[in-house]
């Protein structure tokens, strides 16, 4: 079955569904570079835009915004280097 949405996992291994309008807009903001914050420590904050980045100078971790209505729209970024 094909979907229209993107699957997001946490470090929980929890799922957050974005449907295709909102996936559109998470790459465009993406990629512009603008949309990349930084600060110390996890998010606290809400986002003021989806697709924004967050990277977290402390504990090298980077976070996605997922929506604007809370500090729970961050979701953390991982990225498998493929390394061993």
């Amino acid at each position: 079955m094909t979907t229209n949405a993107l699957d997001i996992y946490n470090s929980d291994d929890e799922i957050a569904v974005i449907n295709s309008g909102e996936t559109i807009e998470i790459i465009q903001n993406v990629l512009n570079a603008t949309n990349i914050i930084s600060g110390s420590g996890v998010p606290s904050t809400t986002p003021t835009s989806i697709g924004l980045i967050y990277i977290d100078t402390t504990n090298n971790r980077a976070y996605l915004s997922i929506g604007t209505t809370a500090a729970s729209n961050w979701r953390e970024i991982f990225i498998d280097s493929g390394g061993s």
